[in-house]
């Protein structure tokens, strides 16, 4: 059974993504949080029985889902992390897989999408859609002053 938290600041998306998680063939338990600290108060008691993933929104209302994607990089290093967010992949994808996120997915996703992710996240392992692919190779072959 994957064990996942969906963090948003919207109900209706948590209790969507959570029924389209329960309808995969994949077995998922799932938790939701509305905001970063309801999440970490749910990461940290669940040490028993660990959460292999989160699914975190860009936009947390609040907080800037990057400020609590870095936190949870620094508390759970290896918790898979999939950023969910209504912004198009150009926008954010690459920032997001720079800053430790396991993938970049649009919520406008197919099921079976947010499943792969999921799977690799939970495993360690980046997935990205040919979208982000392609962002990261044009992102990569950039001229850069950085070393």
């Amino acid at each position: 059974m994957t064990r996942v938290v969906v963090i948003d600041d919207h109900l209706m998306i948590r209790k969507g993504l959570m029924r389209m998680l329960e309808e995969l063939d994949t077995p998922y338990s799932v938790d939701q949080a509305e905001d970063a600290p309801r999440a970490f108060q749910k990461l940290r008691h669940a040490a028993s029985e660990p959460f292999d993933a989160v699914l975190l929104d860009v936009a947390l209302g609040e907080r800037d889902g990057f400020d609590v994607l870095k936190a949870i990089r620094s508390e759970f290093p290896t918790l898979g992390v999939v950023m969910l967010s209504v912004y198009p992949e150009s926008q954010f994808a690459v920032r997001a897989i720079r800053s430790g996120a396991h993938a970049y997915l649009n919520k406008g996703c197919s099921p079976e999408e947010l499943d792969k992710a999921l799977q690799s996240a939970q495993c360690g392992q980046v997935f990205l859609t040919p979208t982000t692919a392609n962002l990261l190779a044009h992102d990569i072959r950039s001229p850069s002053d950085r070393p």
